[in-house]
């Protein structure tokens, strides 16, 4: 069933004091501009930032094993990067090196670690786009149920068009779309889970001073539509 809330902003917008405020699905009211009595609604921290946020992280943390509590022998090229951590404990089972490699532009592009237990060895690759964005994120470890790919694709403009992360279980499978008005707002967001139950569709919809004037939610279950008007007020 569709639930629909007409939200009629024309005292929020003009008589609010110009405080910012939560709506449904974390849809966020930002004061116009220092002074204004205006309240400008936009979608929520969207979510492409949150997906290279999470890839871009992975690839630091993969780094940060340089960083380990133990005692070894670290190797560096001539930019300071390091190329290859060694720890080797005598008669232990715990030894072992993590490689490091990098794009000609300084990228992290390959991170290897093999263990003196194989079944403790993994291989991180990161590839990228013409213009340094991360477009691929491949996790092979020993263990194949752990293996995982993601990959990313972008507009013309830099803005991420799609994320799919294709894991060993097909039951984590994920794809997320993401399409933009001609201005670069967010306009589509959809997310295809394996499970459907957890699919998930938003669109937003702005006027000619880009305002959020529509967002609609479409879950398994759940509909929701939230109109957004503004009173005569600077823009």
């Amino acid at each position: 069933m569709r639930t629909t809330i007409c939200l009629g902003l024309l005292l929020a917008a003009c008589g609010g004091g110009g405080s910012s405020a939560d709506l449904d699905g974390g849809v966020q009211g930002q004061v116009d501009a220092p002074g204004s009595t205006c309240t400008n609604y936009t979608p929520p921290s969207l979510p492409d930032s949150l997906v290279i946020q999470q890839d871009v992280v992975a690839a630091a943390k993969l780094e940060a094993m340089t960083h380990f509590s133990v005692t070894g022998d670290s190797t560096f090229n001539d930019a300071g990067q390091i190329t290859r951590f060694v720890h080797d404990e005598t008669g232990s089972d715990n030894d072992f090196t993590v490689s490091f490699t990098y794009t000609s532009d300084g990228k992290l592009s390959r991170v290897s670690m093999d263990a003196s237990t194989s079944a403790n060895d993994v291989t991180d690759s990161l590839t990228y786009t013409s213009t340094g964005q991360l477009s691929r994120w491949s996790h092979d470890a020993s263990i194949s149920e752990d293996d995982v790919t993601d990959s990313l694709t972008y507009t013309s403009a830099g803005q991420l068009s799609r994320w799919s992360h294709d894991a060993s279980n097909s039951a984590d499978d994920v794809t997320d779309s993401f399409t933009y008005t001609s201005t670069g707002q967010l306009s589509r967001w959809s997310h295809d889970a394996s499970d459907s139950v957890d699919d998930v569709t938003e669109t937003f919809t702005y006027d000619s001073f880009d305002r959020l004037t529509r967002w609609s939610l479409d879950r398994s279950g759940v509909d929701l539509d939230s109109t957004f008007t503004y009173g005569d007020c600077e823009h």
